[in-house]
């Protein structure tokens, strides 16, 4: 379905229950970078008023840009961007405290962040929601500290992730673990629809290797910020 829209189909009678105990629906999603302080922030969020039998998941980087903040990261704090700029896979952003310049230059496949502030920021990247199916403002969906003079380089994968959860948490926000029953999606692999019952959680076909379970209170860092591993050149 790479480029197309997912169906999440909900099991008889779940989207009442889900309702019923305040569930909400958020979906995060995954880069590479080998820069360490790297934090997955929520990239989308629905509301149990909106739960119907068939929700829509577009997981498109519609909107897709470089964002800057003054906000310091911290676990169930938000992030909100003082600057964005739409940005393309290998361009390098120059930022500095004023705002940022995209120009070519930069690793393929890849966002190039280099700093030429006079302090230390937060940098990422940001794109629109994934539900619901809207063409809304961009939204910061992972955060790098970047230092005075120094370049994060992070590059988008395809692959998000879903969680059901009763907590309450805004976009943009840095959360630590799982709150509820997750799933991790490979979207460039992924069939049109994955299906969730209340009972016995998400479901695809058996034997399908474009989807994961996670279970609640499972560390989201490893599974959204992933390490390029050796002889790549993505972070510095």
């Amino acid at each position: 379905m790479a480029g197309g829209t997912l169906t999440i189909k909900l099991a008889k009678g779940s989207a009442a229950r889900l309702k019923a105990s305040g569930f909400q629906l958020y979906g995060f999603r995954q880069v590479i970078s080998s820069n360490k302080s790297g934090v997955p922030l929520v990239a989308s969020r629905l509301g149990e008023a909106q739960f119907v039998d068939a929700i829509s998941v577009d997981p498109s980087r519609r909107h897709f840009s470089v964002y800057i903040s003054l906000d310091r990261m911290a676990v169930d704090h938000a992030v909100v961007a003082g600057d964005q700029a739409a940005i393309s896979e290998g361009d390098l952003a120059e930022v500095s405290t004023t705002g940022i310049e995209p120009k070519s230059g930069g690793t393929a496949g890849a966002v190039t962040v280099l700093s030429k502030a006079e302090r230390a920021m937060v940098c990422g990247l940001s794109a629109a929601a994934m539900f619901p199916a809207n063409d809304g403002p961009a939204v910061p969906y992972s955060g790098f500290d970047i230092e005075v003079g120094a370049q994060v380089v992070i590059e988008p994968t395809a692959s998000i992730l879903l969680m059901w959860a009763t907590s309450t948490y805004d976009l943009s926000v840095f959360m630590a673990k799982s709150l509820g029953r997750s799933v991790l999606i490979a979207t460039d692999l992924v069939d049109d629809t994955i299906g969730f019952d209340i009972d016995a959680g998400w479901q695809w076909p058996a034997g399908a290797l474009w989807a994961k379970a996670i279970p609640p209170n499972t560390e989201l860092k490893p599974l959204l910020v992933l390490e390029p591993g050796h002889n790549r050149p993505l972070g510095f």
